[in-house]
């Protein structure tokens, strides 16, 4: 099988799962940018000219990485892959719910919003309503959304830091 012959490699587990990781964000990063310039065919200037449209584009790409490291973590710890259908569909509805990416932000109860906040898609959303609320991103309200991003930034390490300690784990197991 294709592990047996994985774990004959004279590549370790970690680097093995570095590359993965790596693939993931180089061939993310592709459909990321092919979906962008299908957008621009699309809607041409009607979307070049919104205000904003850099923040938008940055702000959605560091979300996508967020998302391809979640699902990254999510494959080290279930093998079946349709058990990965069966855990990342639900979970990937009720975090959008939780973050509000269904209902406005402003809807949902302060302790919501705390839990949320220890998720990268609510601090998307978050830009997200800044960038549309403000033509113009300067001062304190630029503060907020490169704020937003930063946040959003740290939890691709975290999610990092995490995934390395699972394959770190997973390492040891054997």
């Amino acid at each position: 099988t294709i592990k047996n012959r994985m774990m004959a490699s004279s590549f370790s587990l970690f680097q093995q799962n570095m590359q993965i990781l790596l693939g993931f964000l180089v061939m993310g990063s592709i459909l990321y940018v092919f979906s962008i310039l299908l957008a621009v065919l699309i809607y041409g200037n009607n979307m070049l000219s919104v205000s904003n449209i850099g923040y938008y584009l940055l702000n959605s790409y560091v979300d996508m990485l967020a998302a391809l490291e979640f699902a990254f973590i999510i494959g080290l710890l279930v093998k079946e892959g349709k058990r990965v259908d069966m855990i990342i569909t639900p979970l990937s509805l009720g975090i959008c719910f939780l973050c509000g990416v269904f209902v406005p932000q402003s809807v949902l109860s302060d302790s919501v919003q705390k839990v949320a906040s220890f998720l990268p898609v609510h601090w998307y959303e978050k830009v997200n309503n800044l960038l549309a609320d403000h033509a113009e991103i300067a001062g304190e309200v630029g503060q907020q959304v490169w704020q937003g991003i930063g946040i959003q930034v740290l939890f691709l390490f975290a999610l990092a830091g995490i995934s390395l300690g699972i394959v770190k784990y997973q390492q040891q197991e054997r």
